[in-house]
């Protein structure tokens, strides 16, 4: 059994049934209504209609009363519109003018139902965006059916709020019973909502709700929205009026209104009658990340006592930290082989590369494990072998001249010993002791000017060369 939440008329949570998944609605009504509440929720099982999420069973024990649905993978309007207002985002116009056509075809099913031959009309009374599904494909599904009596008779509610509240007609919070125009308000509360991207009636209160449905007024959509044509102001007007006489009455009217300026709508979003479902589907997929649950009732709170703990959080922590674990031994492995390579490809850098660049390229010659430094005493008594080893080392490693050439004006091209060396200023550039040929080459002024330099061990010295155009 896996829990989905709790809303103000009880708690829901899915399980499997016969092989297949079902939503279980559990909820507390008075005693005295519990026929009443089990005779609604039963005649709404006898609805078939592919935009209706009829229920399958319905049961009472005392005031417990338990209506069993199928499951469906679907987001909820309520999902989907929150999530488009948190990005500043509103449905197309024509898209919701479309779920409002279909939603009053499921509507004029449920009225035209018939018992024995008879018209017995069901009227929904409880219609909200918690209860308009959206499946994967675009499907606009209604369900909620037969919840007005236990919503009317609820011993206490069990959510803090109560989300189709602001919903309702002006007659059903004055506490009447619903019928064809209550639903149709609902309907166009919906279409107000989708069109200006909030709720109209929505308030902190109950009290405060109350107000707003009773005298709030609906607004010019033409002044929020562009692409939207009188008419549709119009049959919004219709179906919010306060009296229910004066509203539209019947599904079928509102709807048939609607379809009359439906293809100038499709027009102008540049959206194809056919293309409907799968632009809507498109937009949850690419709006809502997260995968639909069986219902995905978007204002439950979540019933924390069923929670399931989760098994795999020891496992992800083992792999987070097996993953730094890497990391880090990664890191320390390239370390301890940079210091090793370093002098390497320090010492291979081309000095006219290392000179400007301020790269160190100081050799440190290793020591002779073979020899046995020992005190300084020693080394006197032996001055003979002293005075060779410095003499061999001075035959190994003899100090380099440095030579420091600048250009006036610069960019001149440097060559020694007939091998090209870089442009000036060329700074402190090594050189072996002895004679040197230097020759400076201005390809923009034409110019080569050649000079011998004699260097000795150590020394540091500087040429200036002034190039003149001949």
């Amino acid at each position: 059994m896996g829990s989905l939440g709790k809303d103000a008329l009880g708690e829901v949570f899915t399980e499997k049934r016969g092989g297949r998944l079902v939503q279980v609605r559990r909820m507390i009504v008075a005693q005295s209504a519990v026929a009443e509440v089990v005779a609604e929720a039963t005649a709404a099982m006898s609805l078939s209609h592919a935009s209706i999420v009829q229920p399958l069973e319905v049961k009472a024990d005392g005031g417990l009363v338990t209506v069993v649905t199928e499951a469906i993978e679907a987001r909820t309007l309520r999902g989907l519109l929150t999530t488009l207002a948190s990005t500043g985002e509103k449905l197309p116009v024509s898209h919701a003018t479309w779920l409002a056509i279909k939603l009053l075809e499921a509507l004029e099913q449920a009225q035209a139902r018939k018992v024995d031959g008879r018209t017995a009309p069901l009227f929904h009374g409880r219609l909200s965006p918690e209860h308009v599904l959206l499946t994967s494909i675009g499907e606009v599904r209604l369900t909620g059916w037969g919840l007005d009596a236990a919503a009317r008779s609820l011993v206490r509610p069990v959510a803090k709020t109560d989300p189709a509240f602001a919903y309702l007609s002006p007659e059903q919070v004055a506490g009447s019973s619903p019928g064809a125009a209550s639903d149709n308000f609902s309907v166009g509360a919906i279409l107000v909502e989708a069109l200006l991207g909030k709720p109209l009636f929505v308030e902190d209160t109950f009290a405060q709700t109350f107000e707003a449905i009773s005298n709030r007024s609906a607004p010019a959509l033409r002044d929020a929205r562009d692409n939207v044509p009188k008419a549709l102001d119009e049959a919004v007007a219709w179906a919010l009026d306060k009296v229910a006489d004066r509203r539209a009455s019947r599904p079928e009217a509102l709807r048939t209104r609607l379809e009359a300026f439906q293809g100038m709508l499709d027009v102008g979003d540049r959206i194809k009658p056919y293309e409907h479902p799968k632009r809507l589907a498109d937009l949850m997929r690419l709006r809502m990340k997260a995968p639909a649950t069986a219902t995905d009732v978007t204002s439950m709170e979540p019933t924390r006592a069923e929670a399931p703990a989760s098994r795999r959080r020891p496992l992800l922590w083992l792999l987070r930290l097996l993953f730094v674990g890497l990391v880090g031994a990664f890191a320390y492995f390239v370390w301890q082989d940079w210091r090793d390579l370093e002098p390497k490809i320090r010492a291979r850098i081309p000095p006219q590369v290392a000179t400007p660049l301020g790269i160190d390229q100081e050799v440190v010659l290793p020591v002779d494990a073979g020899v046995d430094a020992g005190p300084a005493d020693a080394g006197l008594a032996d001055g003979g072998a002293a005075d060779a080893g410095v003499a061999d080392a001075g035959a190994l490693a003899p100090l380099p001249a440095l030579l420091t050439i600048e250009s006036v004006p610069p960019k001149a091209t440097v060559q020694i010993d007939g091998r090209t060396v870089g442009v000036t200023p060329l700074t402190r550039f090594e050189l072996p002791a002895g004679e040197h040929e230097v020759v400076v080459i201005s390809k923009k002024l034409h110019v080569e000017l050649s000079q011998s330099v004699s260097l000795v061990p150590g020394e540091s010295k500087k040429l200036t060369v002034k190039l003149k155009r001949r």
